[in-house]
């Protein structure tokens, strides 16, 4: 494939990807209460990406003020509590509650309800080609954030 027709190709996946997830995930924010920053929070948190709003910031691309305004939003709804590390008071950790793993469960079971519907339509063939396409992708992405991190 020459490289114009791949940066085209790759462009408009990507474009078309986020789209009907968000289409997807959306109304499912909505019914819980969430705004989809606050649910990559959660997600976040929950799955070891980041434990402190500096974390967070990095992770999610937002200046420490407004991590900070989220989460302590956040909090007062009851889904994450933050508390000053031991080590370094200026540092704020992060962890989901009661309230915020009943959200992610609720969470988990609307999207594993739409997988398994997406995964009906598929052959066995397709399912594991999507996986292995999007971990080489997942992959490609990865090194080049690498490269330009520095």
């Amino acid at each position: 494939m020459e490289v114009e027709r791949f940066k085209a190709e790759l462009w408009n996946i990507i474009k078309i990807s986020k789209l009907a997830m968000e289409t997807l995930f959306d109304p499912i924010c909505e019914k819980l209460g969430l705004t989809r920053v606050q649910l990559k929070i959660l997600c976040g948190i929950e799955m070891g990406e980041f434990s402190t709003i500096g974390g967070l910031s990095n992770n999610l691309g937002l200046n420490q003020g407004n991590a900070s305004t989220f989460c302590k939003k956040m909090e007062q709804q009851g889904y994450i509590k933050r508390s000053r590390s031991g080590d370094d008071e200026r540092v704020v950790l992060l962890t989901v509650t009661e309230n915020g793993r009943e959200v992610l469960n609720k969470l988990h079971h609307a999207a594993g309800a739409i997988f398994d519907e997406m995964a009906g339509t598929l052959s066995q063939t397709q399912i594991e080609r999507i996986v292995l396409c999007f971990a080489d992708l997942q992959e490609a992405l990865i090194a080049i954030n690498e490269k330009y991190k520095k």
